[in-house]
């Protein structure tokens, strides 16, 4: 880019007008050109879709206490720098301790939680099958994150109740405009003795 800068400003300086004119073109041409396949590529529109991130972390951070455990999949690492809550890889935990994890937390004081979009779902729960835990996929979720995907977020340690309705927000609750979100204060949990 440089060079080519150079040869633009070698050429913008001759005497000669046709040339001047003719780079001078070329260079609004190569900008429109750029524009456009940046455009056509979402380079100014792929924020919107990434927001979710965002967004799904808030969300988790306000239906989940201070003292919990979100286990999540993609939204890790998003749920624990946007939301501030501890998170948990559920594809590195071995599908014979689902069970065992969320019953040792319980027993220290904290709540577990599973925040996994709807593809997410059929996954796992053929990796845990069996899990006692995941009857709480069967009832309501505590939250709903809607457009773009679906995230939902349940309660592993006391499930919702049939009746009880999840918070809900979807893309266009969040309002636009906004791109740049500052972390969250970092997770700090407390084991109860």
């Amino acid at each position: 880019m440089l060079g080519l800068a150079a040869v633009a400003v070698a050429l913008l300086r001759t005497p000669v007008p046709f040339v001047r004119t003719v780079t001078a073109l070329g260079i609004v041409a190569l900008g429109v050109i750029q524009w456009r396949i940046a455009s056509d590529r979402y380079a100014f529109t792929a924020w919107q879709g990434e927001r979710r991130y965002i967004i799904a972390a808030q969300l988790t951070r306000r239906v989940t206490p201070e003292n919990s455990v979100t286990l999540a999949g993609p939204h890790v690492g998003s749920i624990r720098y946007y939301g501030g809550r501890m998170t948990m890889r559920y594809d590195v935990l071995d599908p014979a301790w689902l069970d065992r994890a969320v019953d040792w937390l319980s027993e220290r004081g904290v709540q577990t939680f599973l925040a996994v979009e709807e593809w997410e779902i059929p996954e796992i729960q053929g990796r845990f099958a069996g899990a006692r835990h995941l009857a709480a996929l069967a009832l309501p979720p505590v939250a709903v994150y809607d457009q773009p995907g679906r995230l939902f977020v349940f309660n592993l340690s006391a499930p919702q109740l049939a009746s009880a309705t999840p918070v809900t927000v979807t893309g266009s609750d969040t309002g636009t405009g906004w791109r740049a979100v500052g972390p969250a204060p970092p997770p700090h949990m407390t084991f109860r003795r």
